[in-house]
């Protein structure tokens, strides 16, 4: 059953209240697929003597109100159908008139909310959980079971062609053909992929999965992120954007980030993720991203979708976001280095520190337990902010190892563990 009868009203042609519409509806017997056909029956009369309709067409008597079920995920379309059986009709007297309908048949084709291509978990949604699942498949660190493979196998796809052909591999080409799907809101048909699952950001008490904060200004949109678990991916989509962020990159701690901007809209949809796999955040409180461009009015800006996935590959439910908008970006009070993350690490970790004020030279660099410089990871002029860099020390032997943040005004030391 894909239609679900709700009720029946009267049409514009006997909008008036002397017209008095009845109707019951009879359950039929379920089928094996779980559809039943049933049976409305309706009657339609006027109260007053003598009035009715006068003789001619009428298109609009009844309006049938339904409500349409989800598809299976690997079903595109589905048809059921109204037909109109039996009808009666009479004069004030009683006298039977005949009267015929326009048609007796109507077919509704019911299409899923969300092509099932590219909808890799098969939850009804294309978005960042499906581009991780991909990642994971790509680099072997969790193959995709048959289902999963089947509907992740969409490339190549052709723009204007109405479906893809497959070539049975799931590789580079599906990450990036599902990337741009979600971005730009369209299959390669111009067909456009249905709704993105929104998480519920009300405000809570403290037991929300994770609070994201953003900062919007003229001169961009920073965000930080505190979760209660590590996570691997982030997909944002704000409206209200009045300014074409251009040629803007992204920077961010899970890796890179991708956009798209919707002129039309006003809307910009960003993704935040690590295409090889290997990049995310700790849980606690961490800088998240930061999309440098020009923009006009930031107090407009508002989030319409978000959608967060952590390390277990499950979206998060409870996630609170804080707006804070600015003529400036809020500015770190104070120099500091952070411990990074994760540590004991292989064979990459996160270092991230702050900058109150613009330094003409900053230098970050890694020695080893001898003492030994083995890595310098900055040595440039930054202006103040937050920063976050990440090393991979694949080459270097296991062991503990010392990094160093060195301003004119500022110096910090940690140590940190690389264990293979």
């Amino acid at each position: 059953m894909i239609l679900i009868f709700q009720n029946i009203q009267k049409g514009t042609d006997v909008a008036d209240a002397s017209w008095i519409l009845r109707s019951t509806i009879t359950r039929g017997p379920i089928t094996p697929n779980g559809a039943s056909m049933d049976e409305v029956f309706v009657l339609l009369y006027n109260i007053n003597q003598g009035a009715g309709l006068a003789p001619g067409n009428y298109n609009n008597l009844f309006r049938v109100n339904y409500t349409v079920a989800d598809l299976e995920p690997l079903q595109d379309s589905l048809k059921s159908t109204f037909r109109i059986t039996h009808v009666e009709g009479s004069d004030y007297q009683g006298l039977p008139i005949d009267i015929t309908p326009s048609r007796d048949l109507l077919n509704v084709i019911a299409r899923n909310r969300v092509s099932w291509r590219g909808d890799v978990n098969s939850d009804g949604y294309l978005d960042v959980l499906d581009l991780i699942m991909v990642v994971d498949h790509i680099v072997n660190v969790d193959s995709l079971n048959a289902t999963e493979f089947f509907r992740a196998d969409i490339a190549p796809w052709l723009p204007g062609h109405a479906v893809p052909e497959p070539d049975g591999i799931v590789n580079v080409q599906e990450l990036s053909l599902i990337q741009n799907i979600i971005l730009t809101g369209h299959y390669p048909d111009g067909t456009p992929i249905g709704p993105v699952a929104k998480a519920n950001y009300s405000k809570y008490n403290g037991d929300e999965d994770a609070k994201i904060t953003l900062h919007i200004s003229k001169k961009g949109i920073e965000s930080s992120i505190n979760s209660t678990i590590g996570i691997r991916g982030v997909q944002l989509e704000l409206s209200n954007v009045e300014s074409n962020p251009g040629s803007m990159i992204i920077n961010t701690d899970l890796g890179r980030g991708f956009f798209f901007y919707v002129e039309e809209n006003k809307i910009l949809r960003t993704l935040l993720y690590d295409p090889l796999g290997e990049k995310y955040i700790e849980q606690g409180e961490h800088f998240l991203a930061e999309m440098p461009f020009t923009l006009d009015k930031p107090e407009n800006v508002t989030i319409e979708k978000i959608v967060v996935v952590d390390v277990n590959r499950e979206k998060l439910e409870k996630i609170q976001v804080e707006i804070i908008y600015s003529n400036q970006v809020d500015l770190p009070e104070n120099y500091a280095l952070f411990q990074n993350y994760p540590n004991p690490f292989n064979p990459g970790t996160v270092i991230e520190f702050t900058l109150p004020e613009d330094v003409s030279n900053a230098k970050l660099s890694i020695y080893n337990a001898l003492g030994e410089k083995v890595a310098e990871l900055v040595n440039t002029s930054l202006q103040a902010g937050y920063h976050s860099y990440y090393w991979n020390a694949k080459d270097f032997a296991t062991g503990m190892y010392i990094y160093e943040l060195r301003t004119d005004k500022f110096v910090s030391v940690k140590k940190m563990v690389l264990v293979k």
